[in-house]
């Protein structure tokens, strides 16, 4: 049997072979080497009726390929190079199904659906059959320190689970960021601020118990409480080996501009029991590019 008949765990990242991906490609192999998963690059290639783009010879793609895998650090048993012709978002998808993470690179800007700096991960986030890590120049591969949650931006908590088992799996802590914001107001009411302040005191603490009683105690939970739009708290408040896991839903209440840590995007789909180390998939051979 051919080995790429063989079922691997798969992490998908997309790369355009570019500077710019430089950074999406060297977490998502970080990424693989933790989970024990293989790692599957894949670069989509799209010469429209009035583009003048050439496809490259297949053995300087294959190449190109080679040179990035090594600037990540991966040797050619570590992973496999994919290149197909299409449009990069629908492609980059229908590529990541069966696998537990998609990862793509962005220019540094993630917010509310309409305003994702690149169509592409625009596309991915709203379309990915799986998480989608969305991942900045700014992002250090390496072990993550702290998996963030936000009860200001998941009420419901439907991202806690996904986070504990994550930070179980890297040895982190799990932190627990919340924000309240109160509009300007003339004449101002010290009142009202007080009252704000008490109830998001008491979100906050509720969210607290609630991530307490779904680590029991296998991760260290820390958390902060912070004034301001929850935008400006994780700008000023996130590390680059920090992960932020949102929920999908909350892109459509909040804009704001992150590109400090990778941001994983859970879809509505994806459970948030779903477990880290990724599904299998069976890769067709004729879509795999041989490192020459």
């Amino acid at each position: 049997m051919d080995a790429l008949d063989v079922p691997h765990p798969v992490i998908t990242v997309g790369s355009d072979l570019t500077s710019r991906a430089t950074a999406a490609l060297r977490w998502a192999a970080e990424e693989a080497r933790r989970s024990g998963a293989r790692l599957r690059l894949v670069t989509v290639w799209h010469a429209g009726v009035a583009s003048h783009e050439v496809m490259p010879p297949a053995a300087e793609r294959a190449a190109m390929m080679a040179e990035a895998l090594a600037d990540a650090g991966l040797e050619e048993h570590q992973a496999s190079v994919v290149m197909l012709e299409g449009r990069a978002g629908p492609t980059l998808v229908e590529a990541a199904r069966g696998s537990s993470l998609l990862v793509v690179g962005s220019a540094g800007h993630v917010g509310a659906l309409g305003a994702m700096s690149g169509s592409v991960s625009r596309y991915c986030v709203r379309h990915a059959p799986c998480p989608v890590a969305v991942v900045g120049p700014s992002a250090a591969p390496g072990p993550v320190e702290r998996v963030l949650v936000s009860g200001t931006l998941d009420p419901e908590g439907s991202t806690f689970r996904w986070a504990v088992r994550q930070a179980q799996r890297d040895r982190a802590d799990v932190h627990l960021i919340d924000s309240w914001y109160l509009e300007p107001i003339v004449p101002s009411y010290p009142e009202l601020d007080v009252r704000v302040r008490e109830e998001a005191r008491d979100r906050h603490a509720k969210m607290r118990q609630r991530l307490e009683q779904i680590s029991g105690g296998t991760v260290r939970v820390t958390e902060s409480l912070a004034s301001g739009h929850a935008r400006d708290v994780l700008q000023a408040r996130t590390r680059s080996r920090d992960l932020l896991v949102l929920p999908y839903a909350a892109l459509h209440h909040i804009s704001f501009v992150h590109g400090r840590c990778p941001v994983v995007v859970l879809p509505p789909e994806v459970p948030a029991t779903a477990p880290v180390r990724p599904a299998t998939v069976t890769e067709p051979a004729s879509s795999v590019v041989p490192l020459v």
